[in-house]
């Protein structure tokens, strides 16, 4: 009994010793931070205080498994939106704000005001998230910014990168987050960043000025997707702005060193009906020869020319083998309605594609040029034991040009005829409603 009493005694004054050794510790650390240390049986230790502006508290505490932790919070951060770890399972079940720095965005969960976290995660507020939140298994949330340790004497440094952090998440004003953005999208280390926040600048504050200043910033950029972005938003912009948008949206759909998403983005949005000078030229020049430029990119050159009208530049276009591309030149020369661009739609009569000679001989009948009834009656005519869709597009043509022409009432003459003699002409095909003492000629 005195054996177990005096083993008893020995573990008690091993447990007394080694709480004055941690008691010591945190009294070490409330004294380097000039905070109050506090102790209980129930609660442990505790050291409170303010730094910065800011209430902090250390505290000790255990997790699920009942291993001792440190936490440390930092009260009265606000910025707008709380941030935690991310992990595979909750990204599925919703979406939080994207930054645009693809290795923070996927250890980092953002929910709140995105203008806010955009405006205020620049790249020191990444780097020191990334230590309170992902590497001290942190948050912020309740205006409370946590993270923890496994023991007290590493909470000194934690707690400065806490309250670094924490300066930088003041709450911007509304009328300084456009100029934060701005900020952001043309001075942040990472691309991605910069565009997430340039087009949360251009959609959100459009009519700002920081919007146009940053956009011809970006004019300059080596990044493309930005130089893109910025071209869209100066469309939006006064007479000069456009102008010089649409010139640099002319040099990125030229550069062929660029990939065919973003030339075609570039395309696309150089209107040519507010740009022709412009537009017109640079498309042409991507039709000039069929291997320098992708089809993709040729397609959308051949679409903006016809939109515009520009029959001069269509005609100087080459047929190409790629059918899609051919049977959208005929169909754009149909458009037109322009008797100047038959001969082109008589040469792709004989494509080797059937689509396009069907698309060249609709678009024969939209022209209504009688001179195409020769070439339109020998694809109508030709003995097959079923009339093909190209056959049957020719004879449809044929009657558009004869009814353009003047239609078929007896009295009236027609040289859009389906006689075996090309180009002759026939008598009417009801006779018997002529009047006496008239001649018709209509086939």
């Amino acid at each position: 009994m005195i054996e177990g009493l005096l083993i008893g005694a020995a573990a008690t004054a091993v447990a007394a010793a080694a709480q004055m050794f941690t008691k010591g510790k945190w009294k070490a650390v409330a004294s380097d931070l000039g905070l109050e240390l506090s102790s209980s049986f129930f609660s442990g230790q505790r050291i409170q205080g303010r730094l910065r502006d800011f209430g902090v508290e250390i505290r000790q505490t255990s997790d699920e498994s009942g291993t001792g932790r440190i936490v440390i919070e930092v009260d009265g951060v606000d910025p707008g939106f709380t941030l935690g770890r991310d992990n595979a399972l909750i990204r599925m079940m919703k979406t939080d704000i994207q930054t645009g720095d693809q290795l923070f965005d996927q250890r980092t969960r953002i929910e709140g005001n995105e203008a806010c976290a955009l405006a205020l995660l620049g790249h020191e507020a990444r780097r020191l998230t990334d230590i309170v939140v992902s590497k001290s298994k942190g948050k912020l949330a309740e205006r409370k910014l946590q993270a923890s340790v496994a023991e007290v004497r590493k909470a000194p440094a934690v707690l400065a990168r806490m309250l670094d952090l924490a300066h930088l998440l003041r709450r911007p004003l509304p009328d300084e987050i456009p100029g934060l953005l701005a900020e952001r999208a043309q001075n942040d280390l990472s691309n991605g960043v910069r565009l997430h926040a340039f087009r949360l600048l251009a959609s959100s504050f459009h009519r700002s000025s920081e919007v146009r200043s940053t956009a011809t910033e970006l004019l300059t950029s080596p990044n493309t997707e930005l130089r893109l972005e910025a071209c869209r938003a100066l469309l939006r912009g006064e007479e000069s702005e456009r102008t010089l948008a649409a010139q640099e949206l002319a040099q990125l759909a030229l550069h062929r060193h660029l990939d065919s998403a973003t030339r075609r983005v570039a395309l696309e949005s150089l209107s040519p009906e507010e740009f022709r000078e412009i537009a017109v030229p640079t498309m042409a020049q991507l039709l000039e020869k069929v291997e320098d430029h992708p089809a993709e990119i040729r397609r959308v050159a051949l679409d903006g020319l016809i939109r515009a009208r520009a029959t001069a530049e269509l005609l100087a276009v080459e047929p190409s083998d790629d059918p899609a591309e051919a049977e959208r030149l005929a169909r754009g020369l149909g458009h037109l309605g322009d008797s100047a661009v038959q001969p082109r739609l008589l040469l792709l009569l004989n494509h080797p594609e059937d689509s396009v000679r069907t698309a060249a001989a609709q678009a024969l009948g939209a022209v209504g040029d009688p001179g195409a009834v020769g070439a339109l009656r020998k694809i109508a005519s030709a003995s097959s034991l079923f009339k093909s869709a190209l056959a049957r597009a020719a004879e449809t043509a044929i009657q558009e040009i004869k009814s353009r022409a003047g239609g078929t009432q007896a009295g009236e003459i027609s040289i859009a005829t389906t006689a075996e003699v090309d180009g002759a002409l026939s008598h009417a095909d009801e006779v018997s409603r002529s009047e006496g003492g008239e001649v018709s000629l209509t086939s």
